[in-house]
């Protein structure tokens, strides 16, 4: 039996769409949010065939912050062709996504060479504050999974943050 897994690369959009590719789409853009609202959801297609899902999963994007921190929340998650989430049971909660991630900003400091593409490794060894304005990239673990998510299932990417000040101010995630 031949394996199913394989390396799945998406591209978020530079555009409102908010449609994940796999094609790099051309010129940049940057899609705005409030860090105490929704964040930004991102979405693909429903699926044409199944898609196996096993293993770590990392996000990698740019972001601006008019704070000195901020902090990622990354969720990966299915939803039904009715437009419902596909939860599952996981270990300490019954109502579990496909999968999660987080990050504080200033802790994006990568260790090359313990880093995979697929899953990066943070070594928290040092603060790196944001500059207010100037752009970062960060590439976000999400936790292992393992799921076979059936054809016509379309899946979600939404990524919220939390401003480390005390007043509320807008992220920027650059695309």
């Amino acid at each position: 039996m031949a394996a199913r897994a394989h390396a799945l690369d998406a591209v978020l959009p530079r555009s409102k769409s908010m449609r994940l590719a796999r094609d790099k789409p051309a010129g940049g853009g940057t899609l705005n949010y409030e860090p105490t609202g929704d964040g930004l959801t991102f979405t693909t297609p429903p699926l044409p065939a199944e898609l196996e899902l096993t293993g770590p999963s990392s996000l990698k994007l740019r972001i601006s912050s008019a704070t000195t921190d901020a902090d990622l929340f990354i969720v990966l998650r299915v939803f039904a062709p009715d437009g419902k989430e596909v939860l599952f049971q996981g270990a300490l909660d019954p109502r579990t996504p496909v999968g999660q991630g987080w990050l504080r900003a200033s802790h994006r400091k990568l260790d090359r060479e313990r880093s995979l593409p697929y899953r990066p490794y943070h070594t928290h060894d040092e603060k790196q504050p944001l500059a207010p304005g100037q752009v970062y990239e960060l590439d976000v673990e999400i936790w292992p999974t393992c799921i076979v998510v059936p054809a016509g299932i379309a899946s979600r990417s939404a990524s919220a943050a939390a401003t480390m000040s005390t007043t509320t101010r807008r992220h920027r995630c650059r695309t």
